[in-house]
């Protein structure tokens, strides 16, 4: 492998680091500020489930990253500089669904009103369509930070991340259909017009 060679897989493998980092940080930062909990705890086996799950796949992840034999491929910069753009755009459109739905709650985490955007929150429009912009937002990010990586394991995560937080839209657009009389029928739960 030449000098620039290894200078492009050691600069890719970082950049798909501070994504995978960064995304994690904003969580930190909206579980703090952002999120309204509840006083209930989650059972023991879910917060084993979540923490195994995050676990085995950020080890995957790195593994494969940092692995010099999968480094050999070339992401491009155009591909490079398009899916940092869309990661980017799509956690600050997560961001935004958050500090939407965070309106629309009470201080004990009921919801109060149905979540409508809010015109200083451009990216919480996709309310219009979904009941859950929050998941699919998180779900375009790890798959244009999956096609940024292009590896299996980031890919793996993409795609189990997805099938996780559609069935968690799924059951919440039900709950706001149960709940509020009024609620738009032309919402889908995660992806517009088709789930």
């Amino acid at each position: 492998m030449t000098t620039l060679t290894s200078f492009r897989c050691e600069f890719h493998a970082l950049m798909c680091i501070v994504a995978f980092c960064g995304h994690f940080t904003k969580r930190l930062y909206e579980n703090h500020y952002v999120h309204i909990h509840r006083v209930e705890f989650k059972p023991i086996k879910d917060l084993i489930i979540n923490c195994s799950y995050y676990q085995i796949f950020t080890f995957l992840i790195a593994r494969n990253l940092l692995n010099g034999d999968t480094c050999i491929r070339e992401i491009g910069v155009i591909k490079g500089v398009i899916c940092a753009l869309a990661w980017i755009c799509f956690e600050y459109g997560n961001f935004s669904a958050h500090l939407a739905l965070r309106r629309t709650k009470l201080q004990n985490g009921m919801e109060k009103a149905i979540p409508f955007p809010f015109s200083d929150l451009p990216l919480s429009k996709a309310f219009d369509w979904i009941s859950c912009p929050n998941y699919t937002f998180e779900a375009l990010s790890w798959f244009a930070f999956a096609v940024f990586a292009d590896i299996w394991a980031a890919y793996a995560f993409a795609a189990a991340g997805f099938a996780i937080m559609a069935s968690w839209a799924i059951e919440k657009h039900a709950h706001y259909n149960k709940h509020f009389r009024d609620y738009p029928t032309h919402r889908k739960a995660i992806l517009p017009y088709i789930l």
